[in-house]
């Protein structure tokens, strides 16, 4: 019986990843594998779902491991360069449906996890199983998987830190009291030379010693790993701990009065030996780590950002430990990068050199079989000659193929045509320096030159106010470290006259000058086409016309903006500044003050509130925000547009949804009419409403659960029938709770039930209640409202603006991308229940906190937070509002990844590999211009990929009649049916990466007129169309010259083509016909 429905996985795959799948399964498993490395690259072009290649990998390898009698225990592991990337795509390469063990710490930590890796394996093993005849293959039982994670920054370095983590000690700790039998003073002393930089001996020894024993269970640590740490250590390793024991003991003998102090010192003459013999203990821990880990499967994700580990004979100890896994006998490697290798070196450039990283990776890949590398520099170098003389080019691309294929294979987008690949280009018009940005740039270059530090134009240029970001710059630092003299008082008056933020005015939202030109224009594309009055990204697929609000934005423009800068200071700068000038405007400040005349205190207006005998007062709030099913049996926009054969009114939908309201005894109030329809309440839904509103607040929910209280107390004495009320049909038909419950209702599965719908549904109506309750949004509805009386409720505005933008579609459309993330897998409760957080989670994005710094030798913080656009990655300037940074950027991206705020992800790009941004963006800002041609590449494909904003938009306007005529409860999967029965030119690339419209993937560049970027850009675009000939060819910029020189492209040779072979039942691909 396998723990893997392989059909069901590769069912989720396209054609090109199937076969991608059936090639590395051949090169792994096939009738030869025995003969071959057992390592190989998937360099797939950005954007194409690698990692969903993986997963088809995966599912692959454990088919073929439960069927090998020498495997007992399937052990996958996954490493990736950060944290977030693993959290990304973890739960992709989960094929089992059992919880993954993300182990993102260090690897010789793994002694600890190995209770965890038990539990999953029991897990597994006494899981309700299917029957035999449902399963494809038959096993006596059912062999433990394990998916582990790491991150090499942590798991694989050893040396930079030598004492490495106090968690790691402690484990020392443990196991050098077990092997070497020490006795009680041996056992202190060795606790007060591993304490390290805690506090005293005493907290380190109960603190983390014993917290560490305590996870383990009665037999200890792992003896398979104190067995082969033992092997490992006692020969050398053991003997020097020994010696720096005893020199300790020598000066801390029993007794000594000293060790009773909470930290005695460790002699200077001692300290440098306990060092190295610490960091020698860690090291063979991790070592000992990795034989008892026993991977059958390792996968590196973009893995160019740590190379240095697939080279042992130069990569350190580090790298030899990495490859010690990769060597673990019969081990598989898989590499997932788009770019595995420096892609593209221009003539200046020294550091690094395509040509020789290119062989260094063939290297790792072919097990460092020199011939195997010989035979591809041959192969590669009679394409470079054949292209250059325009004979024998096609037979020598073939040659290529021959020797790369084996170990490596790329698929790509059809040819790299602007139009066709969704790609367009557009400058942003920067306007002219005015005199007082040419002021700022003299006063910082004389603050340069009175520092002897030299300040680039492209520090002014990027980077709005650089004097009050500049912190994580030499300049910056320079400034902290002025001694007194004359120097420093004048500096002081030199940075006095420079533009810079002011305390005063950032904490009284005042209007500040945009600092920079760039930061001038995109203001301009963004907030002054009023985006600071969107909520959420306008739905791509409308049920309803849009409202004043959204019918003020251009219909199709409006896309989420990744921004890309080269310095560090630019993200924090930008998202702050943009950030500060959107909230300003929604507060409504400079207009009429701030809300002053609201009727109700802002921070208040949906909180479930209590009177002084308990009794919940807010039940206007519960019957916006609660999921009433029965009442929705009357209403579905989407039902009513396809009744109206296209968009509706939302005016004329309220008037038709009347008719259907309940026509009894007038209520004097509108939560009344709700709570008197039958079915709001059964004890069951009133459960789940505690149990949603505790997850969500750590400190209860008391409020709530008054209110229901009430409500329940209302429908119990009523007992008159139902009541009618003229807002009970806008109640049913916009509300959060109502259009949450109608939009988790369409994907989900027959397995899902009433309940699980409706706890999806209040997670994602509280996560709403969150916003419309943020003082922002409520001064945003407060100014949209101008006109209607004072008194009139604030619940009425949120109806308004929920009909305004769709959001009833919006949220369909959210969902149906969150779904297609599960590889549209069918949804239960469980899974419905955590698409509903993860909406939620996004909607709770807490603002961002930076630091800036007020221009004084000081150096004074400047707190400044930020919504509307954040900083995605890390920098000098950007301060987690979390312990855990990593944890921030999940959340940030999970938002970004939304309809909702933010709606500008500003970032360098470094680090950003891998990552995805496309669910509602198809526009990336270059802020700078990239080095290398590749690099567009891959700031574009953080956008450009599988059923992103563009294809959705495009889709939607050439299937919205097929949508009408369906009766899909899901608008969006009948659209995608749709869309996959046209033929196109781009073949199985359609629907979900490509498809033409109006839609287009934007390259926006922001240069100032008469700049030199623009004749670099023009430079940077004919390479990008010839620089993938330049393929392992040395001196790439030469030969792209000569490319040009001869007007060869990849229209007029043949390119060397690494797309897999056709896997069994496969369609051919566009360019193999």
């Amino acid at each position: 019986m396998s723990a893997v429905d392989l059909d069901a996985v590769l069912a989720g795959l396209r054609d090109f990843q199937i076969d991608a799948v059936e090639h590395v399964s051949e090169q792994f498993y096939g009738e030869d594998a025995q003969q071959r490395s057992g390592r190989f690259l998937i360099a797939d072009e950005t954007g194409l779902g690698k990692s969903v290649i993986a997963r088809g990998v995966v599912a692959k390898a454990i088919r073929e491991l439960e069927a090998d009698p020498n495997v007992d225990r399937i052990t996958i592991v996954y490493i990736c360069s950060n944290r977030d990337l693993a959290g990304q795509n973890l739960g992709r390469l989960n094929v089992t449906g059992q919880r993954e063990i993300a182990m993102a710490t260090r690897l010789s930590l793994l002694a600890k996890e190995t209770a965890r890796l038990k539990e999953t394996a029991q897990e597994q093993n006494h899981a309700p199983q299917e029957s035999p005849e449902d399963s494809a293959v038959e096993s006596p039982a059912q062999k433990p998987i394990n998916l582990v994670s790491f991150t090499p920054g942590t798991s694989f370095t050893t040396a930079s830190w030598r004492q490495g983590s106090a968690e790691e000690r402690a484990l020392l700790v443990l196991l050098l009291d077990e092997l070497l039998e020490q006795t009680p003073h041996q056992q202190h002393l060795t606790r007060v030379m591993f304490r390290g930089t805690v506090s005293s001996a005493q907290r380190f020894s109960d603190l983390y010693v014993g917290g560490l024993a305590e996870k383990f269970d009665d037999d200890g640590i792992d003896p398979a790993i104190r067995n082969e740490f033992d092997r490992l250590a006692r020969p050398e390793a053991v003997p020097e701990f020994i010696r720096v024991r005893d020199w300790m003991a020598d000066v801390y003998p029993e007794g000594h009065e000293e060790l009773d102090m909470p930290a005695p010192d460790v002699p200077w003459d001692i300290w440098h030996p306990l060092q190295n013999a610490i960091s020698k203990l860690r090291a063979l821990l991790a070592r000992a780590s990795v034989q008892t880990l026993q991977p059958n499967l390792v996968i590196l994700d973009e893995f160019q950002r740590f190379k240095s580990l697939l080279d042992p004979e130069r990569g350190g100890e580090s790298a030899e430990l990495a490859d010690a896994l990769f060597s673990y006998p019969d081990a598989k490697v898989l590499l997932l990068s788009a770019t595995p290798y420096k892609p593209f070196t221009r003539a200046d450039e020294d550091e690094e050199d395509h040509y020789e990283d290119f062989l260094a990776t063939i290297s790792f890949l072919s097990g460092h079989n020199p011939e195997k590398v010989a035979n591809v520099r041959a192969a590669l170098s009679h394409y470079r000659d054949a292209v250059g003389t325009g004979h024998g080019a096609e037979a020598a691309a073939e040659e290529v193929r021959a020797e790369l294929l084996p170990v490596m294979s790329r698929s790509e987008r059809p040819s790299l045509i602007e139009e066709r690949d969704l790609v367009s280009m557009r400058h942003i018009d920067v306007p002219v320096p005015s005199a007082e940005d040419l002021s700022e740039w003299v006063a910082l270059a004389d603050l340069g030159k009175s520092l002897g530090s030299a300040v680039s134009p492209e520090y002014w240029k990027s980077v709005p106010y650089f004097v009050n970001f500049m912190s994580g710059y030499r300049i910056g630092q320079q400034l902290t470290e002025l001694p007194p003299g004359p120097q420093r008082q004048a500096i002081a008056k030199n940075l006095r006259q420079m533009r810079s933020l002011k305390k005063t005015a950032v904490e009284r939202s005042a209007e500040l000058d945009p600092g920079s030109g760039p930061l001038r224009a995109l203001i301009a594309e963004t907030l002054d086409q009023e985006w600071w009055k969107l909520l959420w990204m306008p739905p791509s697929m409308p049920y309803l016309t849009p409202g004043p609000v959204y019918s003020s934005v251009e219909p199709g423009s409006v896309t989420k903006q990744v921004l890309f800068s080269a310095w560090s200071a630019a993200p924090t700068a930008i998202a702050t500044l943009l950030s500060h000038e959107a909230e300003r405007r929604m507060m409504g400040l400079g207009k009429r003050g701030r809300n002053a005349d609201a009727p109700e205190n802002a921070t208040q207006r949906f909180t479930y509130r209590r009177d002084e005998d308990g009794q919940g007062t807010s039940l206007s709030t519960l019957a916006i925000f609660w999921p009433h099913p029965s009442l929705l049996s009357r209403t579905d926009q989407l039902q009513a547009a396809r009744e109206n054969h296209g968009l509706l009114d939302p005016k004329l939908l309220v008037d038709t949804l009347q008719t259907r309201m309940p026509t009894g005894e007038p209520a004097q109030r509108a939560w009344e009419a709700f709570f008197a329809v039958p079915g709001a309440f059964d004890q069951e839904v009133a459960d789940l409403a505690f149990t949603v509103e505790t997850e969500r607040r750590s400190g209860g929910s008391l409020g709530l659960e008054s209110n229901i209280a009430q409500a329940q107390q209302f429908t119990t004495k009523h007992d008159g029938g139902e009541l009618s009320h003229p807002d009970l049909a806008r109640i049913a038909a916009f509300s959060p709770g109502s259009v949450a419950y109608r939009a988790v209702s369409t994907i989900a599965g027959e397995k899902c039930t009433r309940q699980g719908k409706w706890r999806a549904a209040f997670t994602i109506a509280e996560g709403l209640r969150t916003l419309f309750n943020r003082p922002e949004v409520q001064g945003l509805l407060d100014q949209l409202a101008e006109g209607e009386s004072p008194s009139a409720p604030y619940w009425r505005r949120v109806l308004d603006y929920c009909a305004d933008g769709n959001l009833r579609a919006v949220l369909d459309e959210y969902l149906f991308q969150l779904w297609c993330e599960t590889g549209q897998a069918e949804m239960d409760d469980e899974k419905l229940i955590a698409l509903g957080q993860e909406v939620a989670a996004a909607l709770g994005l807490r603002p961002a906190r930076y630091v800036a710094h007020e221009a004084d030798l000081e150096r004074t913080q400047l707190p400044m937070q930020a919504r509307f656009a954040v900083r995605y990655g890390g920098g000098e300037q950007a301060r987690s509002e979390t312990d855990s940074a990593v944890a921030r950027q999940s959340v940030v991206r999970s938002a970004f990844n939304s309809p909702f705020a933010p709606f500008v992800l500003a970032s360098t790009s470094v680090g950003q590999e891998g990552i995805d941004f496309h669910w509602w963006s198809h526009s990336v800002v270059h802020w700078n211009l990239p080095s290398n041609p590749v690099d567009f590449e891959q700031r574009e494909g953080r956008v450009n990929r599988y059923g992103g904003h563009a294809v959705r938009k495009n889709v939607a306007r050439a299937h919205w009649n097929d949508v009408l005529d369906s009766t899909d409860a899901c608008a969006w999967r009948a659209a995608f049916s749709a869309a996959e029965k046209v033929e196109t030119e781009e073949g199985e690339f359609s629907p979900w990466w490509v498809y033409r419209g109006e839609s287009q993937i934007q390259r926006v560049l922001v240069q100032y007129p008469m700049s030199r970027d623009i004749e670099r850009f023009e430079q940077l675009r004919s390479a990008l169309t010839r620089y993938r000939l330049t393929l392992g060819q040395p001196r790439q910029e030469d030969m792209v010259e000569m490319l040009l020189r001869q007007n060869i492209d990849a229209t007029t040779v043949p390119t060397i083509n690494l797309r897999p072979p056709k896997a069994l039942g496969t369609a051919a691909r566009v360019g193999d016909i």
